[in-house]
C-alpha cells in the first residue's frame, strides 16, 4: 500500500457481518488529511446506500496508529479517572464492542465477575479478533473469582492476550497492561467458535472404568486436542498389602473427565484440564485421605506413549465388588462402608473446683 500510496486516494472494502452491510474504510487521503481503521453501518433505502447513524458516546476520530488508544469498561479501574487522554471509558459492553470495532492496535480492556459471563465475553472475544485481527490487545480482568483453569485457557484461544486474575492491585494491573504493548496475539485465527469450545468440553465419563475404556477415552481427547489445554496422567503404586477395594474407597472422581483404572497392581489416573502447578491440590480433593498415606509411589506420565497399549486394550472389566454400570462409576465409599452414626451436640457439665488457683 505504500508503494502506491500517491497514486491511490485510499483502500476501503464493503461486506455483510451478523446480518449488518458494513463499510470498511481501512486508509483514505485527500487535502483534508489522513483517515483509517474506520467502518460504519449502512442501510439500503430506494436502491441507495446511507450511513446509519452512530449513538454511542465515543466519537475520537481515528488515524492509521491507534496502539496507544485504551478502550476499556469503567469498572475495571475501579472508580478511578481516566488515566489519560488516550483512555476511553465506557460504561457497559454493548458500548465497547461497538467502539472496538474501528480498532486495529488499541488496548481493549474487559471485565468478568462471575462464571455465568464466561460463554458470552468468549464469544465476544472471538468476534473482537476475527472482525480487528492479531494486533489488536486484549485483557481480561477478573473483577471476582470466576476463570477456572480450563476457562482461561478458552478465553486466551479466543482471543485474549492477558487475563489478570482477581486480587491483582490496581498498580500492578496497570503495569502488567504495559507488558501487552507491542504484542500480537499468536494463537491460530480462522477457527469458529463452536470448535473452540468444543476442544475445552471434556467427554462426558468419569469415575473408575476399564482399562480399555481409559486407553480409548485419553486417545481421543488426545486426538482432539490442539494442545490450548494441559492434562494429567499419573500411575501410581498401592501400599503393599492394601486392598483395591481400601483405596478406591478413599478416592471420589467428580468431575467429567477424570477417570481412573486399575490394571496389573497398579492404578492409573487421567486428570482432565489440570496444570501441573494444580496436581497436589487436585488430589488433595480426590483422596480423603493424603494419597501418600495410600500410595508408596506417583509417576506422572507424558502421554499414551508411556502406556502398554496391548495389556489395556486386552482388560474390559472393572473390579467385581463394584456394581455400578462402568461409564457412571464414581471412585467413591461403597455403602456401609467407613459409616458412622451422625454427630449429635450433647450437653456437658464441668465440675466447678473447690480450690482456686492464683497464678501472678
Amino acid at each position: 500500500m505504500l508503494q502506491i500510496n500517491q497514486t491511490l486516494s485510499g483502500l476501503s472494502h464493503l461486506y455483510r457481518y451478523n446480518g449488518d452491510l458494513r463499510y470498511q474504510l481501512n486508509f483514505w487521503h485527500n487535502d483534508l488529511g489522513v483517515s483509517a481503521g474506520q467502518e460504519f453501518k449502512l442501510s439500503v433505502q430506494d436502491n441507495a446506500l446511507s450511513v446509519i447513524p452512530q449513538s454511542e458516546v465515543y466519537t475520537q476520530p481515528r488515524v492509521a496508529d491507534d496502539q496507544h488508544v485504551y478502550l476499556a469498561e469503567r469498572t475495571v479501574l475501579e472508580g478511578a479517572p481516566s488515566m489519560s487522554k488516550h483512555w476511553y471509558l465506557f460504561e457497559n459492553r454493548e458500548a465497547l464492542l461497538a467502539a472496538v470495532q474501528t480498532a486495529r492496535a488499541a488496548t481493549v480492556i474487559v471485565g468478568i465477575d462471575n462464571s455465568y459471563q464466561l460463554l458470552e465475553l468468549a464469544q465476544q472475544l472471538h468476534d473482537m479478533r476475527e472482525q480487528c485481527g492479531p494486533d489488536l490487545k486484549i485483557v481480561v480482568r477478573e473483577m471476582e473469582p470466576s476463570v477456572r483453569y480450563r476457562d482461561e485457557r478458552l478465553l486466551l484461544a479466543c482471543g485474549a492476550n492477558l487475563i489478570v486474575p482477581d486480587g491483582t492491585l490496581l498498580s500492578r494491573f496497570l503495569s502488567m497492561l504495559e507488558s501487552v504493548q507491542g504484542q500480537r496475539w499468536q494463537y491460530t485465527q480462522n477457527i469458529d467458535f463452536a470448535t473452540l469450545l468444543e476442544r475445552q468440553r471434556p467427554p462426558q465419563i468419569r469415575g473408575l472404568v476399564s482399562p480399555r475404556v481409559f486407553y480409548e477415552t485419553i486417545e481421543q481427547i488426545y486426538e482432539d486436542s490442539s494442545g490450548e489445554v494441559t492434562h494429567q496422567l499419573m500411575k501410581f503404586q498401592p501400599v503393599p498389602g492394601l486392598s483395591e477395594e481400601l483405596f478406591l474407597n478413599q478416592m471420589c472422581l467428580r468431575r467429567f473427565g477424570d477417570i481412573a483404572c486399575l490394571l496389573g497392581d497398579e492404578l492409573y489416573l487421567f486428570l482432565f484440564a489440570c496444570r501441573a502447578d494444580g496436581l497436589d491440590p487436585a488430589l488433595g480433593n480426590i483422596c480423603r485421605l493424603p494419597w501418600r498415606d495410600m500410595f508408596v509411589q506417583r509417576r506422572v506420565l507424558s502421554g499414551l506413549s508411556d502406556l502398554p497399549e496391548e495389556a489395556f486394550m486386552q482388560a474390559d472389566s472393572v473390579p467385581s465388588y463394584l456394581h455400578i454400570p462402568i461409564e457412571n462409576t464414581v471412585l467413591q465409599a461403597a455403602p456401609g462402608v467407613n459409616e458412622r452414626a451422625p454427630l449429635t451436640p450433647k450437653r456437658l457439665t464441668l465440675p466447678i473446683s473447690e480450690h482456686r488457683h492464683d497464678v501472678s
